[in-house]
């Protein structure tokens, strides 16, 4: 008999249980691939471009359920609405959330961004809400459907259907809103994703509307739904 047989004849045989344990770290090793290359697949996209960067003195706000973010001033408050419905009473948010109920049974406040710099007036702000029957519809056609379905409390200025720099379509509307002694002015916005459609609304004491236009429209032009 040659060495190199007996050589062979005399290797260690693996056990059992290593060979056992080897097979199951290799499949937990698989697993955690598979799981890893799923939960990357189906995060959130954020497209880059457009107005993504926060201004100086601006912060990124992203909501906790990971479905859009945008920029605040960070003299700003933000809210959570569905975790702190208590901000909802708020006026004139009652108002605004009767307006979209009014228009689709589903809608659903979801944020409020909040001035807290502002005192010699009512605070101006930024409300998104959201509806997913609403994407049904276009932008086109929501602003048909809107001027023809909210109350006379709300009197539409005008509307047009915009573009932003991402090429998504959206409906805008302004409109005054009359409520007890104070008059609000508002910029709606209407904006479908794939699964839900946002609805973008900010409003300032009529007084100040044109003082807040400017962070009014960067605000608007930094949302971005967060779509997988």
């Amino acid at each position: 008999m040659t060495p190199t047989a007996i050589a062979a004849e005399t290797a260690p045989v693996p056990e059992l249980g290593m060979i056992l344990r080897y097979v199951g770290l290799t499949a937990v090793s698989f697993l955690l691939l598979i799981f890893t290359t799923r939960a990357i697949g189906q995060a959130p996209l954020l497209r880059f471009g457009g107005n993504n960067t926060p201004l100086t003195g601006w912060q990124p706000i992203t909501d906790s359920q990971l479905t859009f973010t945008l920029n605040l001033p960070v003299s700003w408050q933000a809210i959570e609405l569905t975790t702190d419905p208590s901000a909802q009473t708020m006026p004139p948010l009652p108002t605004l959330a009767d307006s979209f109920t009014g228009l689709v049974a589903d809608s659903e406040l979801l944020f409020l961004g909040l001035d807290e710099a502002e005192t010699a007036v009512s605070h101006p702000f930024v409300l998104i809400a959201q509806s997913q029957r609403l994407t049904q519809l276009t932008a086109q056609q929501y602003i048909a459907y809107a001027q023809t379905q909210f109350p006379d409390t709300l009197e539409i200025l005008d509307a047009a259907v915009t573009t932003n720099d991402l090429g998504q379509m959206k409906g805008q509307l302004h409109f005054n809103l009359l409520l007890n002694d104070n008059q609000w002015r508002c910029t709606h916005q209407f904006l479908p994703s794939n699964t839900t459609a946002f609805l973008l609304t900010t409003c300032a004491d009529i007084n100040q509307f044109t003082d807040q236009q400017t962070t009014f429209e960067a605000i608007l032009l930094s949302f971005q739904p967060l779509e997988s």
